[in-house]
């Protein structure tokens, strides 16, 4: 019988990313089946919220991977705050990004949605060096 360790390296920081990605995909597409089940959804003079939403998912793009290229962390705790503080800039443009395509149903607002799920995907927890050192305690 295979045996579960609570310290397996990524464990903990594969579950916190899998809920940070999933809870974007899953907002963006009820965002897309709302506009397909009502496609008038929205009205004119929304046009700007577009662009904005892309200007959101540049900006949070850059400041992650901005964030990315500091000096790594010093340990695991702070590893793992620096992934959620990542992922947690991307996500704004990619939530915009779907309120935009509901309201508008301009097919650019899926480069802030698209953008935005690229820099929370691009965050994926890497094996630190102290995580896979750590010793293991086996529970049966």
């Amino acid at each position: 019988m295979a045996q579960l360790s609570l310290r397996q390296p990524n464990v903990h920081p594969t579950i916190i990313w899998l809920c940070l990605i999933t809870g974007v995909v899953l907002f963006l597409a009820v965002m897309a089946f709302l506009r397909w089940k009502n496609p008038a959804l929205g009205g004119r003079g929304l046009e700007p919220l577009v662009w904005v939403a892309i200007a959101v998912a540049l900006a949070g793009f850059a400041a992650s991977r901005a964030l990315a290229r500091l000096a790594p962390a010093p340990d695991v705790q702070k590893a793992r705050t620096r992934m959620i503080v990542r992922s947690a800039l991307c996500e704004p443009g990619a939530l915009l990004g779907g309120v935009a395509w509901l309201l508008t149903g301009n097919a650019w607002s899926w480069l802030a949605a698209g953008l935005g799920v690229l820099g929370v995907v691009l965050v994926y927890p890497r094996s630190a060096p102290a995580e896979q050192s750590a010793p293991s305690r086996m529970i049966r």
